[in-house]
């Protein structure tokens, strides 16, 4: 990366699938800064999927991962998953929660749909 004198810093994304237990990189993904941080999990996904369908498994992401295009993506592939999500996603479904740790039905209506398509087309 630079700015108009060629000059910056060098900037990189980097995403990994880490064993917690045993303290092991199951894989380790580098790319360009602007890559998309889901494109880049399903590398790893895709890379470490031998080892994951052996071992009972859940795969945590950060913020940034949450869509209903990378969801289709896990839930296809069989892969356990828990999303950290933002204070504002999702309130009214959050309130609706008889417990703090149960399932949660999303119903995904149209407006978000058309939400969703829009942004995908910008990719």
């Amino acid at each position: 990366m630079g700015n108009q004198y060629c000059k910056g810093k060098a900037r990189a994304l980097i995403s990994s699938i880490i064993d917690v237990f045993n303290h092991f990189f199951l894989d380790l993904q580098i790319n360009f800064i602007k890559t998309s941080e889901s494109e880049i999990a399903k590398l790893n996904i895709k890379s470490a999927k031998g080892i994951i369908e052996d071992i009972p498994a859940i795969i945590v992401f950060d913020r940034g991962y949450p869509s209903i295009e990378f969801v289709d993506f896990l839930e296809k592939n069989n892969i356990k998953y828990l999303f950290r999500l933002s204070s504002n996603n999702y309130k009214q479904e959050r309130e609706n929660m008889s417990k703090m740790d149960g399932p949660v039905k999303i119903i995904h209506v149209n407006f978000i749909l058309v939400k969703i398509k829009k942004s995908v087309q910008k990719l």
